[in-house]
């Protein structure tokens, strides 16, 4: 996600640079539950957790390429209605999405806003990953 990679403040309380990757997931993913589909997964990796190990590129330290110690995931859904029904039924699919990782809700319908542009809701967003990260991960 733009600015997590190249935030100084996180890359120094982690002593290096977070690989980010951005996702939109095209088929459903099982989780307890049931099915969910989330606009867009973000998945950050701790600095240093997949370079130079044994075995290649993409696995990490003995401990397998999706151990959550290395790893956190977080889910964003563009929330485009306010109609109550909308919301209720996105209240039970959120409920399986945060066994995913922590979901963060867009506002599709302020984006071009003065007071809530995407680029804020955007910033948000990555302030709060940066605070969860460093949270994480800083005594590692």
């Amino acid at each position: 996600m733009h600015g997590l990679e190249t935030d100084p403040a996180l890359n120094e309380a982690l002593g290096g640079t977070v690989k980010v990757e951005l996702e939109k997931p095209l088929a459903a993913i099982e989780v307890t539950g049931g099915p969910c589909l989330p606009d867009f997964l973000i998945t950050a990796a701790r600095p240093g957790a997949y370079d130079h190990l044994p075995g290649g590129p993409g696995q990490a330290r003995h401990r397998g390429r999706f151990d959550p110690r290395d790893r956190a995931r977080y889910v964003v859904e563009v929330m485009g209605s306010g109609d109550p029904e909308y919301e209720e039924k996105k209240k039970v699919t959120h409920a399986r999405m945060r066994r995913i990782g922590p979901v963060f809700r867009m506002e599709g319908g302020r984006f071009g806003s003065h007071d809530n542009p995407l680029r804020r809701q955007r910033e948000r967003i990555a302030a709060a990953i940066a605070d969860d990260l460093t949270r994480r991960w800083k005594a590692r």
